[in-house]
């Protein structure tokens, strides 16, 4: 059909009839791409503005423009998204692309009424305009909540506060459960109602007759602990309270804690750098680290009688008491740590717990570690085996528990000795490595008191010292002697041919000793009995150093290394009733013991496997670097290639008489050589079979 010249789309301006038919076949074109992208958002479930609408436009909503007709316009449907679970209809089963807008295309184009969201409905087989949908009516759902934010949009909230000057208070919400705050969130008066709560429901399940394996009342219990928390978390929640998943979490845990485990402490005696744990009342804690690092330390009960209550339960697991009558406590808890509470004769409960991480040890783990050097855990070993009697001395907390456990670990295996303790700490017995062992400790007995002034049903050192050496025991080791338990302690390894191994507090190697001679003297022993008993009977004492960095407002003293400086033989009396001292290894230039001079009991030693060959020059060096990696190495002999270091020790020792290091200069410490490669080399893999 011809067009019509008079047609205004073809004769707009006058002349340019060919660019009014440029104009109209670029709007065919425009109108054929809208087709495309129509049939792309159905397959694509994706929703555009109307086509109609430029970007330009106004976005604000308004009444649909009138039609071509005059009439009005049908309602745009909303697009219907097609979902990958509901499946895309092929490209061909797409309804046809409406026709282009008739009349008033360019009204319809610039009114902003149109919706970005929305397009045309596809036209129908008849011509009458379909009524809208009816919307369905909307469920009936409550008010919903108001809007709670995470941790991490609160700590967001709060970092912007403090940048911007907004405010130094913490937000509501709680903070994160890790690390000693795990039960900071934690609702304690809740938890007391929930322990209450439990016990009496296993009283109930499990009484007296039939009180069932523990096994059983774990299970029982930690049933009834998700009952009381979730019934916890309705009151809470009909109270307005915010609690999510992780505060419930928090609440599950610190209930069982509190009836089965260790109760608040749990979380800082599962963090792996905590090592003291300080509380005066409930809420007044802090959590000394390794690093000598000082930190506050969260709440751990409801108020000062609940801790108390939790004190108690931890103290009868152990057949123990905290009462007024008997306001000390010192016991061993779960995992090893040590405890020691107290009231009435403090303002508040107080309690600390110290704990020892290192257990399984052995001397060429402290050879790694740096306490030891090769030529002393050699030493060692062989005064081990050869029975002899052996002190370890230092400060506190300079590592005499962790030293006596790997003196321990050179018993022969299937040797039966007894370990005496006033409360278990050396938990040698949970090793494994010495089938007959046996464990003591003492007991404090009761608050009344006997015609004798002791308390009645008291067990003290002395007493299971005597006992143990009834019980077929080759060798004795205590934890630490401070009482009149040192002189039973001497007597029996004096008389019955027995060795012994114990730790003592004291500066030093010749305070150790004295101090084993005031210590005897508390009994009826004189001084000179007590002089000779402890130079006949102790054989070596090794003492400890530890260097510390200096302390600060907010960290402990240091610890910047543990070693031993000295070891010192015991040879009996002398012309004036004085001990006959040998300093085996003395305090060289940096303090680290190197030897000095030969013991008189060499041969003794010789007999129990020692090489005097680690006393020449050279084969006294401390490892302290990192132990290189290794395979299948095999152990060098310890006279092999000495360092040029070492040799100039000798001379230094030969031209001052061998036994002075008054003026001894210090001298930088040797690069390593291939010896001390294979030496490292061989402990490594020496502690890697201990391990395995």
């Amino acid at each position: 059909m011809p067009a019509d010249k008079n047609d205004p789309r073809h004769s707009q301006g006058g002349s340019g009839g060919g660019a009014g038919r440029a104009r109209g076949s670029g709007r065919s074109e425009h109108v054929s791409g809208l087709r495309d992208a129509i049939a792309f958002l159905n397959r694509e479930s994706i929703a555009l503005p109307d086509p109609g609408t430029p970007p330009w436009e106004g976005r604000q909503p308004a009444d649909p423009p009138p039609s071509a007709a005059g009439g009005p316009k049908p309602p745009l449907a909303p697009v219907r998204e097609l979902g990958p679970a509901q499946g895309r209809p092929p490209a061909h089963a797409l309804p046809p692309a409406p026709p282009p807008v008739v009349g008033n295309a360019m009204q319809f184009r610039s009114s902003p009424g149109a919706s970005r969201r929305q397009l045309p409905p596809p036209p129908s087989q008849s011509s009458a305009p379909l009524p809208p949908p009816a919307p369905p009516a909307p469920p009936q759902l409550p008010p919903p909540p108001p809007p709670q934010m995470d941790d991490q949009t609160n700590r967001s909230r709060h970092e912007l506060a403090l940048r911007f000057g907004g405010g130094s208070e913490y937000p509501t919400g709680p903070k994160p459960a890790q690390g000693i705050h795990a039960f900071s969130a934690v609702d304690w008066t809740g938890i007391d109602a929930i322990r209450k709560q439990v016990r009496e429901r296993i009283t109930e399940q499990f009484p007296p007759s039939d009180a069932g394996s523990e096994e059983q009342r774990r299970a029982f219990g930690m049933a009834v602990i998700e009952e009381a928390v979730n019934s916890w978390s309705s009151r809470a929640t009909a109270r307005g309270q915010s609690v999510d998943d992780a505060r419930q979490d928090a609440m599950r845990r610190a209930a069982g804690a509190t009836v089965f485990g260790m109760g608040g402490l749990a979380p800082m005696l599962d963090h792996p750098d905590v090592e003291t744990i300080e509380y005066r009342g409930c809420d007044d804690g802090h959590v000394v680290f390794t690093d000598g690092r000082v930190e506050k330390a969260p709440r751990i009960a409801s108020s000062d009688e609940s801790l108390l209550t939790d004190v108690r339960t931890w103290a009868a697991r152990r057949h123990r008491v905290l009462t007024p009558a008997e306001p000390l406590l010192d016991l061993t808890v779960d995992g090893g740590a040590r405890l020691t509470a107290t009231i009435g004769v403090s303002k508040r409960p107080t309690l600390v717990v110290r704990r020892h991480r290192v257990v399984k040890v052995t001397l060429d783990d402290l050879v790694v570690r740096g306490m030891v050097s090769p030529a002393i855990a050699a030493f060692l070993r062989s005064a081990v085996l050869a029975g002899q009697t052996i002190v370890v001395t230092g400060p506190l907390d300079a590592g005499k528990t962790t030293l006596l456990r790997a003196l321990a670990a050179e018993i022969p295996v299937m040797e039966r000795y007894a370990t005496v303790e006033a409360e278990f700490e050396l938990n040698l017995d949970e090793v494994g490595r010495h089938p007959r062992m046996v464990a003591y400790q003492s007991w404090p007995g009761t608050a009344e008191r006997g015609p004798d002034g002791r308390r009645v049903g008291e067990v003290t050192l002395s007493d299971v010292i005597e006992v143990a050496l009834r019980m077929n025991v080759a060798r004795l080791v205590v934890g630490e002697v401070r009482g009149p338990e040192a002189a039973t302690l001497l007597e029996a390894v004096s008389t019955g041919g027995r060795a012994a191994l114990c730790a003592i507090h004291a500066g030093s190697a010749r305070e150790a000793f004295n101090k084993f001679v005031m210590l005897c003297m508390r009994t009826t022993m004189s001084r000179d009995s007590a002089v000779q008993l402890a130079a006949e009977t102790l054989h070596y004492v090794v003492d400890i150093r530890m260097d510390t960095e200096p302390a600060t407002d907010m960290r402990e003293p240091r610890p910047t290394g543990r070693y031993v400086d000295r070891v010192v033989e015991i040879n009996g009396l002398g012309d004036r009733l004085a001990p006959v001292v040998t300093e085996v290894f003395a305090p060289g230039p940096d303090g680290r013991a190197v030897f000095a001079q030969r013991p008189e009991r060499l041969a003794t030693l010789q007999r129990a496997g020692f090489d005097p060959k680690w006393f020449l020059y050279g084969n006294d060096q401390w490892y302290v670097a990192p132990v290189p990696a290794a395979q299948n190495v095999s152990r060098p002999a310890p006279h092999q290639q000495q360092s040029q270091h070492s040799q100039s020790q000798h001379q230094q020792r030969e031209g001052g008489g061998g036994r002075s290091f008054q003026n001894m200069t210090p001298v930088p410490k040797p690069s390593l050589t291939e010896q001390d490669v294979f030496d490292r080399q061989y402990l490594h893999e020496r502690r890697r079979l201990d391990q395995e």
